[in-house]
């Protein structure tokens, strides 16, 4: 089963929340820049995160491995996702 399956209503409302906040924010400022605020913030959380959990007591490598491999995993769902919504729309054709 799909890890996306079994994620909650209220995980995809959270996550649009976050979207439409890009969306306004996009109105003032370039959406590459856009996207490193989100970036450098969700990498703020995550670690702030996992120092809380682990109490600091993991190695700082650990965390970077942990983090990127949610990314990752996270990263190719929503390259799938958005190709095939592309594909479909032709949004993306010239």
């Amino acid at each position: 089963m799909d890890r996306r399956e079994v994620m909650s209503d209220e995980f995809y409302d959270m996550a649009d929340r976050f979207l439409e906040l890009a969306d306004d924010v996009h109105q003032v400022l370039p959406r590459g820049q856009v996207t490193a605020v989100f970036l450098f913030a969700a990498a703020r959380y995550a670690v702030d995160d996992w120092l809380v959990r682990t109490a600091g007591s993991k190695s700082d490598a650990e965390c970077v491995e942990q983090v990127r491999i949610r990314m990752e995993q996270m990263l190719n769902e929503n390259l799938a996702d958005l190709r095939a919504y592309y594909d479909e729309t032709g949004e993306l054709d010239d």
